[in-house]
């Protein structure tokens, strides 16, 4: 029987997560709950989340850690607010989205950088994920959130492998705080 794309999407944000959750500290990271994530949603005015993105944020939504470290990646951050910044941003920027007043905003880099999903896109289970940096060409950077967050994975298994390096020496500096995230 061959499963939805929504539990597929869904089972591939699993397995991402648990392949990297094995060297986090166990208090590292914090999913979101199915009321924050609707809560969220609405903040956005977006009528539904991908359930790809719901999978990822039920991982890492609450508390991010070093996903996406040094952006903003907590779903109570990224709020209505955040859209408007996004939005500005978009409008100075080259290239179109087909909706960008229904866009949800993933992440938030400064007030000029921005990973989103197109608003005509919100009703996939894995959508892509486009990069909306102010000032720039405007492009779809990911296929699919499950890519989006596959990279995401590599850059925290790469920030985990320094780590370790570092750990060995006397760490100073980012190496000692991010240790806060993995165990040694």
């Amino acid at each position: 029987m061959i499963e939805p794309s929504s539990i597929q999407a869904r089972r591939r944000i699993r397995e991402i997560f648990d392949r990297v959750a094995d060297g986090l500290r166990s208090d590292a990271v914090a999913g979101a709950s199915e009321l924050q994530l609707r809560e969220w949603a609405k903040s956005q005015a977006v009528p539904t989340l991908p359930p790809a993105v719901a999978e990822v944020f039920r991982l890492v939504g609450a508390k991010p850690g070093p996903w996406w470290y040094g952006s903003t990646a907590a779903i109570s951050r990224l709020d209505w607010e955040m859209k408007e910044l996004a939005l500005e941003c978009f409008y100075f920027s080259e290239g179109e989205l087909a909706d960008p007043r229904g866009m949800l905003v993933l992440l938030a880099h400064g007030a000029y950088e921005f990973n989103v999903v197109d608003g005509v896109d919100v009703h996939l289970d894995d959508p892509p994920v486009w990069r909306i940096v102010q000032g720039s060409p405007i492009e779809c950077r990911w296929n699919s959130v499950t890519a989006w967050f596959e990279s995401a994975a590599m850059s925290v298994q790469a920030m985990r492998e320094r780590v370790r390096r570092t750990a060995k020496k006397e760490p100073h500096g980012h190496e000692l705080a991010l240790q806060e995230f993995f165990r040694i």
